[in-house]
């Protein structure tokens, strides 16, 4: 199986070396994965260093490795930045919460375009190791908003841990509305077919009624580790059997990757999931399919 690593940042401290990055994660089991450019907040580069940055490395491995741009919301230009992106060719975008509010007038104004933007976009969310007071920015239920979007594709990486319970169940309201949305625009029978939040989510395209609803993914970055793992693990396999929207991840720096943390996390995941039985369907899309459908391909 041809495994992808979602969750892969850049420091910015070394030269692009995408081979070598290839070379190493082939030796951790991996095939490909997505890259996050450098950390907007770093004072030692620009918005086009870090965008510079992050296309060389990918640069030849374009069907293995996937930029994405790491944008904060206060930044000058930010909604130029984010059409520049689009233009340049980037998977999709980065967002972590550390100095602002995803609720905030900003970020809004950002999240809006990128959904019009039609690309993907992967959060930090659960507890924020860093040296400021965030953590009310960070619990699942702020996503929650979300629903007043029309087809945003975002995803809930850590899976908020410690708080992976309400992740799970932020997961479960977003599939329920997808379903109820679905069945309205089928003409199948749903209690909810003439609510507003329904309605306002049915288009017609070519004569034909379609749901369009935000898409939330999960990535399983850790975040939880030990027997928190294991338990997060287990209740994804029995909450989420067929893995739809369930990704693999490993936090690990492109400039350092390590093959043995990688290869490690592999070997325990695949422990977990042989425990509880998970099927190849979930493993597929765990590993590979999930992540692949996020970046549309």
């Amino acid at each position: 199986m041809k495994i992808f690593d979602a969750h892969i940042h850049i420091g910015g401290d070394s030269k692009p070396d995408p081979k070598a990055l290839i070379e190493k994660m082939e030796a951790g089991g991996v095939y490909g994965g997505g890259l996050y450019s450098i950390d907007p907040l770093n004072p030692d580069f620009t918005y086009e260093e870090r965008m510079n940055s992050l296309f060389s490395w990918v640069e030849g491995y374009e069907d293995r490795l996937f930029p994405f741009a790491w944008i904060h919301p206060h930044e000058d230009n930010v909604l130029e930045q984010v059409k520049d992106c689009a233009k340049r060719g980037v998977a999709g975008f980065k967002f972590i919460a550390g100095t602002y509010s995803i609720r905030d007038e900003k970020a809004q104004d950002v999240f809006r375009l990128v959904e019009e933007l039609r690309l993907p976009a992967f959060f930090h969310t659960g507890i924020l190791w860093e040296m400021s007071e965030n953590i009310d920015d960070n619990r699942p239920g702020n996503w929650e908003q979300f629903v007043n979007y029309k087809s945003l594709k975002f995803c809930m990486c850590h899976c908020s841990y410690p708080w992976y319970d309400e992740c799970l169940a932020m997961y479960g309201k977003f599939n329920w509305m997808t379903n109820h949305a679905q069945k309205a625009a089928n003409g199948e029978h749903t209690l909810y077919a003439n609510y507003p939040w329904v309605k306002d989510h049915i288009t017609e395209k070519d004569g034909k009624r379609i749901a369009e609803t935000p898409e939330m993914y999960m990535d399983t970055t850790p975040g939880a580790n030990g027997l928190y793992r294991d338990d997060l693990l287990k209740k994804l396999c029995y909450l989420v059997p067929d893995g739809n929207r369930v990704m693999f991840g490993t936090d690990r720096h492109a400039e350092t990757y390590q093959p043995e943390v990688t290869s490690y996390w592999i070997s325990e995941q695949n422990r977990v999931f042989d425990e509880v039985h998970a099927t190849e369907e979930f493993r597929n899309n765990f590993y590979r399919e999930s992540f692949l459908r996020f970046i549309g391909k």
